[in-house]
């Protein structure tokens, strides 16, 4: 990640989401933040201790799935739902907070 400011670094990253889909190319970048890696990026590798422990494909993953991933690298999250989720877009983290308990609620954008 970046020192850019919020709005530098969504254009940033929107310009380099361009390229690579008009180049009909593939793309690597490294985030620490889900919440820029899953409004930008269609798949994601989740690491743990310097290791790939999962993936979550963007377009085709399940609610189920995005929670499960997440789980392995958060701990035991909640899902909140923003609209209408239809299966096929998994959508973005829009909000990440955490409950008394310890474990994170995560609400997604669609």
């Amino acid at each position: 990640d970046s020192a850019l400011d919020f709005l530098n670094k969504h254009i940033v990253l929107e310009k380099i989401r361009t390229v690579v889909r008009d180049g009909n190319k593939a793309g690597l970048i490294t985030m620490h933040d889900p919440n820029f890696a899953m409004e930008y990026c269609d798949r994601l590798f989740l690491l743990k201790d310097g290791k790939i422990v999962t993936q979550i494909h963007m377009k085709t993953d399940s609610k189920e799935k995005i929670k499960e991933s997440l789980s392995m690298i958060y701990g035991e999250i909640e899902l909140l739902k923003n609209g209408i989720f239809d299966g096929e877009k998994a959508g973005c983290i829009k909000r990440i907070t955490q409950k008394k308990s310890g474990s994170l609620r995560i609400q997604l954008h669609y």
